[in-house]
């Protein structure tokens, strides 16, 4: 906050690109510390105004405020606000493919966590099917792989609209669960909460039993710290479905106290680097509880 007011008379003095780049940052970065996502949105609208006014294309600060707004989008579930910095994004990236899908990476989250899934599996289809995938790094599609069985989840929860060809290998996502080691906190606990409710949905209790103690002794010695607080939670509430014998009137008040844990853990999308939030868990438990009624 100090620094910003440092910078104010200068900023109203002064019409420097440079100058204004880091002073909208650093306001910016003040109202993000303090998870005030809709004053950073309203703030990164302001400093797109202001590079927009430039008799050229001030490509570089206009690229880093709408890949901000789409990031605020994403906290904020707004689609549209969203897919317009997403465009917009895209049309000043250029045409290397690693920040193109990079850009569509979060393009994808952000229909996923404001329920748009059609539109989700159409970013990840374009994504899948282009000839440059390939070349990308290993980590790069391996992190696009992990959105796979999720989409094929929604597509069988139908809550879809398009029909889309069930390819997903529950076998091949146990197998990569296991062999994810436990230092890889993010896309391991993605991948068990998938497993566990694909094995959900096709009521594979047996299984699930099994499941109960992994997730257990994974929560315990991997997640229970504040980077993973929101993964810890969601684990430790699908732990509970067989615990409490499948049935919903025994589930309920015993994930009450875990899910309301949850609802006042703010999602942080800076931290997708420890966990990774595919779905929002809120949004995934609901669903899960949906997969008992049949």
């Amino acid at each position: 906050k100090e620094s910003f007011s440092a910078l104010q008379p200068h900023l109203r003095v002064y019409r420097s690109p440079k100058l204004h780049l880091y002073g909208y940052l650093i306001d910016l970065m003040r109202h993000t510390t303090a998870l005030d996502y809709a004053q950073a949105m309203h703030n990164c609208e302001k400093a797109i105004r202001f590079f927009q006014q430039f008799p050229y294309l001030a490509r570089d600060p206009l690229q880093v405020f709408y890949y901000q707004h789409l990031i605020f989008s994403i906290h904020l579930r707004q689609f549209e606000a969203g897919s317009q910095s997403a465009r917009a994004c895209l049309d000043l990236a250029g045409e290397g493919p690693f920040n193109q899908m990079k850009i569509k990476e979060l393009y994808l989250l952000l229909a996923l966590h404001t329920k748009q899934y059609d539109h989700a599996f159409q970013v990840f289809s374009e994504v899948r099917t282009d000839p440059q995938f390939d070349f990308l790094p290993a980590g790069f599609k391996t992190s696009w792989l992990l959105y796979e069985p999720y989409l094929y989840f929604l597509n069988s929860a139908g809550v879809m609209k398009m029909s889309v060809e069930n390819r997903t290998d529950l076998h091949r996502v146990a197998l990569q669960a296991r062999d994810t080691a436990d230092g890889d906190t993010r896309r391991k606990s993605a991948l068990m909460a998938i497993e566990f409710i694909l094995l959900l949905q096709q009521k594979r209790r047996d299984e699930l039993l099994d499941q109960r103690e992994l997730l257990e002794d994974y929560c315990q010695n991997s997640l229970d710290n504040e980077r993973t607080r929101r993964s810890y939670l969601f684990l430790k509430m699908l732990a509970l479905i067989p615990a409490g014998q499948f049935q919903r009137y025994l589930i309920i008040p015993m994930a009450s106290p875990f899910l309301a844990k949850l609802k006042t853990t703010p999602f942080a999308l800076d931290n997708q680097t420890d966990e990774i939030e595919i779905l929002p868990y809120e949004d995934l438990w609901d669903m899960a509880m949906g997969a008992l009624n049949g």
